[in-house]
């Protein structure tokens, strides 16, 4: 909540010093939420088990899987096994 009444702080002095118009804001509590993006690196992914929730705790994919985008999370390779650590496909 401190950044969301830091944000509105900062839009307020904004608006009033480059347009000299400030409209009225209106905050009311609880009405902004936080949804967290699971988003990593081709070749990396997030461990569901130890990382359950942490939407920014990527590690490197281990071999045997991959991660071709930003999922979030490694895939097991389905006929050949990814030969090292970080693959972005499976050959």
């Amino acid at each position: 909540i401190e950044r969301i009444g830091e944000f509105f702080r900062k839009q307020t002095y904004a608006l009033k010093h480059q347009f000299q118009t400030v409209p009225t804001i209106h905050y009311v509590e609880g009405s902004f939420s936080v949804t967290p993006i699971d988003s990593c690196h081709p070749g990396f992914g997030r461990n569901d088990i130890t990382h359950r929730s942490c939407a920014g705790c990527c590690v490197v994919c281990s071999p045997g899987t991959y991660s071709p985008d930003s999922a979030g999370s490694c895939r097991l390779c389905a006929r050949h096994r990814a030969a090292g650590y970080g693959a972005k496909s499976c050959p």
